[in-house]
């Protein structure tokens, strides 16, 4: 059997295919398709040469399907359909009945504000839909990202590569947070004090040092770091009877409702507020579903903020 040339078939002559077989007419089909009775003639010869078949005979008035024709149509019809609803119609996507995974990134604290109401209101609006939460940070978030092992991501994210596109959330404020039942200072804090204290931090890498001591150094300052753990909510329960400062993200203070609160104070030196964003895979931007989850975390996210700023 011979093999068709696929250069030479277009979405157009398979439609025009489709068209002379469902109206047996030339004059009609050229019409449904917007064209001229010639060109729809034209096509006609271009189908005939393509499949080596006459396809459409006529007799009498109309023109009546060959063998050849009649076991191409339900072929090339399922084919065109396929094309018009998934991958041409993009209001196709409907989430009560989509059936795949999302997966986002969030870091510890992250998770716990956000996690269960995204699912809350992924669930509700697709039943059907499975959710995976994956602790990233800047190490690792770009990579998943642009790999397909992420969805979307919720982090700062300073420098992005070309093909991550971020959309700004908020702007999240640092504070000193240290349980002041051991370390009895006046308040504020003055920078003599911060400097003479232990001081704690989040690593996910295990290093000592971060932006802080950055800032530090500029002045010809240091501090002594002396404890380092991976995760912000640890870092809560680390600090609870003990001598330590810690500089953490202002949100996470507002986290802490055990019976004795740590306390929280600004900082006594300028350390730059920093933005929350979401992230995704640029090639992504007009995928419907990840068009709905992006505004779907988006909307959460606000709200979330909202609730924790009128409970604090």
């Amino acid at each position: 059997m011979n093999k068709i040339d696929v250069s030479r078939v277009d979405l157009n002559l398979l439609s025009a295919f489709e068209a002379l077989y469902e109206e047996r007419s030339v004059s009609k089909a050229a019409e449904r398709m917007f064209v001229g009775q010639p060109a729809m003639s034209h096509a006609l010869g271009r189908l005939r040469r393509l499949f080596d078949d006459n396809l459409l005979e006529r007799q009498g008035q109309q023109m009546h399907p060959t063998r050849r024709a009649s076991e191409l149509y339900p072929v090339i019809s399922r084919i065109l359909s396929d094309i018009r609803e998934q991958v041409l119609d993009q209001t196709a996507f409907e989430p009560e009945s989509w059936n795949g995974t999302v997966r986002i990134g969030l870091n510890d604290y992250s998770e716990m504000i956000y996690a269960a109401p995204v699912l809350e209101r992924i669930t509700a609006a697709a039943p059907h839909v499975s959710v995976s939460f994956v602790t990233v940070n800047r190490s690792n978030a770009y990579d998943w990202l642009k790999s397909g092992k992420l969805d979307l991501a919720v982090g700062h994210w300073p420098s992005p590569p070309a093909d991550v596109a971020i959309t700004p959330l908020y702007i999240e404020k640092h504070v000193c947070l240290f349980d002041n039942q051991v370390l009895d200072y006046c308040l504020p804090l003055t920078l003599e004090d911060y400097l003479k204290t232990d001081h704690a931090l989040v690593s996910p890498d295990g290093q000592l040092s971060g932006k802080v001591d950055e800032l530090l150094a500029e002045q010809g300052l240091s501090r002594k770091v002396i404890l380092g753990c991976t995760r912000f909510v640890s870092l809560l329960e680390l600090l609870k009877g003990k001598p330590y400062i810690s500089v953490v993200p202002e949100v996470l203070s507002k986290l802490d409702k055990s019976d004795s609160p740590l306390s929280k104070c600004f900082p006594p030196l300028s350390i730059p507020d920093f933005e929350i964003g979401l992230a995704w895979r640029e090639s992504d931007s007009y995928h419907p579903v990840l068009k709905w989850l992006r505004e779907l975390v988006i909307c959460v996210v606000e709200q979330e903020r909202y609730r924790i700023s009128i409970n604090a």
